[in-house]
């Protein structure tokens, strides 16, 4: 604040800055991932260590069919294919014992109840202090391309077969 003289005459001025470029640097930088992690394709799912969705993006309302508010505080399980419960539960302990996971293939449940194949990257999340307090998850919906595949191989199967007839007469 300005100083007075006693006639009101400006004496002086004291004030204090502070350069706060480094913490808009990171704000900027926190909104840039945020933003990535909204609009990316894949599904990215957050899930608390008692198997409860935290964050749900807008890949995972396209892929699994749940909205953010159907998703967010449902189990995990929500997703889990009949019979797969396990499966996810066996992920969880897996983060937990620091394995990695990556590219995981396994079988998840639409909202429609259609099966879906996907691709999963499991990550640790860690507070401040390094203590694990969740799991970051990414999915990719690899259905139509284990369908290719899959009739790749029927296809090339069948060649063999009709191969072997031709040959054999």
């Amino acid at each position: 604040p300005p100083a007075a003289g006693p006639y009101g005459q400006l004496l002086g001025f004291a004030g204090i800055s502070r350069d706060i470029t480094a913490r808009q640097q990171a704000e900027e930088a926190r909104q840039r991932l945020a933003s990535i992690v909204e609009f990316s394709n894949d599904a990215i799912i957050s899930e608390s260590l008692e198997g409860l969705i935290t964050t749900w993006n807008r890949g995972a309302e396209q892929m699994f069919g749940y909205t953010a508010a159907e998703a967010v505080g449902q189990p995990i399980t929500l997703l889990a294919w009949p019979g797969y419960e396990d499966d996810m539960r066996e992920l969880l302990q897996r983060i937990g014992r620091e394995d990695a996971v990556e590219h995981y293939e396994t079988l998840r449940r639409h909202k429609d109840g259609r099966s879906l194949v996907v691709s999963l990257t499991l990550s640790p999340v860690r507070d401040d202090a390094g203590k694990l307090v969740g799991i970051s998850k990414i999915a990719r919906d690899i259905t139509e391309q284990k369908k290719q595949e899959e009739l790749g191989q029927r296809q090339r199967s069948e060649e063999r077969r009709v191969g072997k007839e031709c040959r054999s007469r």
